[in-house]
């Protein structure tokens, strides 16, 4: 079963510039719910300005995605096109 990343990770991870030490051992697959991916990449958790928000998205396409189970990469193709309209 896929280990859950939260909105705290996502930012702990923004601050740090990577995720890889904030992810547990021994554990390949990951998942972040649609919320906290919204969460993270519309700046509700912290409210930010639109260039933190451009900078979050970069971050999350960069790293993030790649290391998530399907499931939230299938999901992501119905929330994100609004996300950031």
């Amino acid at each position: 079963m896929p280990v859950g990343i939260d909105t705290s990770v996502l930012i702990a991870a923004e601050k740090l510039g990577s995720i890889e030490h904030l992810l547990p051992e021994g554990e390949d697959r990951y998942y972040i719910s649609s919320l906290a991916a919204t969460e993270f990449l519309v700046g509700i958790h912290p409210p930010v300005r639109n260039d933190l928000r451009q900078r979050a998205q970069q971050l999350y396409e960069k790293e993030f995605r790649f290391i998530v189970s399907p499931y939230t990469r299938r999901m992501e193709r119905s929330w994100q096109p609004s996300l950031l309209s």
